[in-house]
């Protein structure tokens, strides 16, 4: 059996255990519906007067989502909560200076990217990192159990699309997952990963063809 690649990607990968909580399917933004949410620009006036409560709501609207874009990065939940409360903090030291022009959710996603690339670059956390994977056991067979339901077959490949989604290039990795784990618009993305619009497109449609291409048993 195959199955719609995009439809898998709205399902968000499977929660496995001892990584980050998975974040719920999320409604996709649109391009043209605006990047801006009311809410959030009330938090940001509430932030830059220093009020607390109003930080909290914004640290709880994102958190989550940012960890678990942060964990696709890092490959470490800890790692990854860690650098996302730094930025957080870093936003609540420069309060009274903060302005997201490009809307909140741009200005977090691209903030913990940033902050995540710096800790790759570091000599202890690269050096971790490589120890890790050296001793991480090869990934399973690709071939479906003849015992599977078909809810289990299909969870099965929603595993595989996202193992395979780790392996893509940075950019394209990236993409995707800010657009079907995350649900930014386009513009969003672009904000984030300093691209334009018709790139953050093509490196989509570049990663989705890849995805085919490495799963045709599954995908559609």
């Amino acid at each position: 059996m195959t199955y719609p690649l995009l439809e898998l990607l709205c399902e968000g990968p499977p929660h496995r255990g001892g990584d980050s909580p998975r974040v719920a399917p999320l409604r996709i933004v649109s391009a043209g519906s605006g990047a801006r949410h009311a809410s959030d620009d009330i938090s940001v006036q509430q932030v830059h007067v220093g009020d607390e409560e109003g930080f909290g709501v914004l640290y709880r609207a994102h958190v989550t989502g940012l960890c678990a874009f942060a964990s696709t990065i890092v490959h470490e939940p800890q790692t990854a909560e860690d650098v996302v409360n730094a930025v957080f903090a870093r936003i609540w030291e420069q309060r009274s200076a903060w302005s997201p022009h490009a809307g909140v959710r741009a200005y977090l996603y691209g903030a913990v990217r940033n902050e995540c690339l710096k800790v790759l670059r570091s000599e202890r956390s690269a050096r971790a990192r490589q120890t890790r994977m050296a001793g991480e056991p090869q990934a399973p067979g690709m071939g479906i159990p003849a015992s599977m339901t078909d809810k289990e077959e299909r969870a099965h490949v929603r595993t595989l699309v996202w193992r395979a989604i780790d392996e893509l290039p940075a950019t394209a990795r990236a993409v995707l997952t800010l657009r079907w784990r995350s649900g930014l618009s386009w513009e969003e993305i672009a904000a984030v990963l300093v691209m334009s619009v018709a790139a953050v497109r093509k490196q989509h449609s570049r990663a989705l063809a890849t995805l085919r291409a490495e799963l045709p048993t599954f995908l559609r």
